[in-house]
């Protein structure tokens, strides 16, 4: 029981480091396609239709599991900010 603990708190530090490290490397991707050059023809460009590339306005039915997976978002979201907000008011005792 303690190990298993033990091993995601373990997890848990060097994920958030990685996130961490991560936020403060501003080079994030290195650009390799700099060296090459891309040639384009006239005749490959197409041109797309601007009712064609709107796919947010087509009115599908919501499926269940796109209802059931919006309802754990509200959950979990309002867990966490009950979490974060317990731990900041205990922060504030100390500081």
């Amino acid at each position: 029981m303690t190990r298993s603990f033990i091993v995601i708190l373990l997890l848990a530090v060097f994920f958030l480091t990685g996130m961490l490290y991560g936020m403060d490397n501003k080079n994030t991707a290195v650009n390799d396609e700099s060296d090459q050059t891309v040639v384009i023809e006239e005749e490959e460009v197409e041109t797309v239709e601007p009712s064609s590339t709107d796919v947010m306005d087509r009115q599908e039915p919501v499926h269940f599991i796109q209802k059931a997976a919006s309802f754990l978002e509200v959950g979990v979201k309002g867990f966490y900010e009950v979490v974060v907000q317990l731990l900041y008011q205990i922060s504030q005792l100390f500081f």
